[in-house]
C-alpha cells in the first residue's frame, strides 16, 4: 500500500504545479487576445472549408496504416525479446496476431491506401 500513496503523493503535487504554473501565466501574461490571433490558422491561408465538412477518405487510410504499423511494431519488440519465456502458445499467439495485422496491411495496400495521388 505504501506505493500506492506514494505514486498519489506524486500525482498531487503534479497537478498543483500544473495549476500553479497555469494561474501565474494568466496572471503575468500580457497577450492581447483579438480576431486574428483567434482565427483559425492553416498554413497561412484562410481555411477553404467549413470545420464540419468531411475529410476525404485517404486521411483515414493514412490513419489506419498509422495505426496498424505502430501496433505491429510495438508489439513485435517485447515479443521478440521475451521468446524464450512466453513459451510455445506465446510464440503462436504472437504470430497469429502479425498475421492478422498484416492482413489488414495487405487488404490497406489493395484499396490504395499507400498510394497518394
Amino acid at each position: 500500500m505504501r506505493e500506492y500513496e506514494i505514486l498519489m503523493i506524486v500525482g498531487v503535487i503534479s497537478m498543483l504545479v500544473g495549476v500553479i504554473v497555469w494561474e501565474i501565466w494568466e496572471r503575468v501574461s500580457k497577450e492581447k487576445k483579438d480576431r486574428e490571433k483567434e482565427s483559425a490558422y492553416e498554413c497561412g491561408f484562410n481555411p477553404f472549408m467549413e470545420e464540419r465538412s468531411g475529410y476525404e477518405i485517404r486521411y483515414y487510410r493514412v490513419g489506419i496504416m498509422y495505426i496498424i504499423m505502430d501496433v505491429e511494431i510495438s508489439y513485435m519488440y517485447p515479443w521478440s525479446i521475451g521468446m524464450g519465456e512466453i513459451g510455445r502458445e506465446g510464440v503462436i499467439g504472437g504470430i497469429i496476431f502479425m498475421i492478422i495485422l498484416g492482413i489488414g496491411y495487405i487488404y490497406e495496400w489493395k484499396k490504395g491506401g499507400i498510394e497518394w495521388e
